[in-house]
């Protein structure tokens, strides 16, 4: 399924990359969202303007994304997708994510 493109946090992967991740972590369109927001540095109540919801309703999200995925803060959360990222690149190099 392909998932809307409107946030910068995206040109760190192409989008094909990023379709495989969000399925390989098995997020939801919205939880997707809200990773990419989290690319883009963006506060819980900057998130909830973006995406038109409330910020109580970003806190959940995000406590449910962490659960999803394993973590416990956004650092971790960006730790994640980038390995995931990885495992589907072995052949990446080193230096860089290009």
């Amino acid at each position: 399924m392909a998932r809307p493109r409107r946030h910068p946090g995206h040109s760190i992967f192409p989008d094909h990359q990023w379709d495989e991740v969000a399925t390989r972590l098995a997020l939801s369109t919205r939880e997707f969202e809200l990773v990419t927001c989290v690319f883009d540095d963006l506060s819980e109540a900057e998130i909830a303007e973006r995406l038109s919801i409330s910020p109580h309703t970003v806190h959940q999200y995000m406590k449910r994304l962490y659960r999803k995925t394993g973590v416990t803060s956004r650092p971790q959360l960006i730790v994640r997708v980038v390995a995931e990222h990885l495992h589907l690149n072995p052949a990446l190099p080193v230096g860089g994510l290009e």
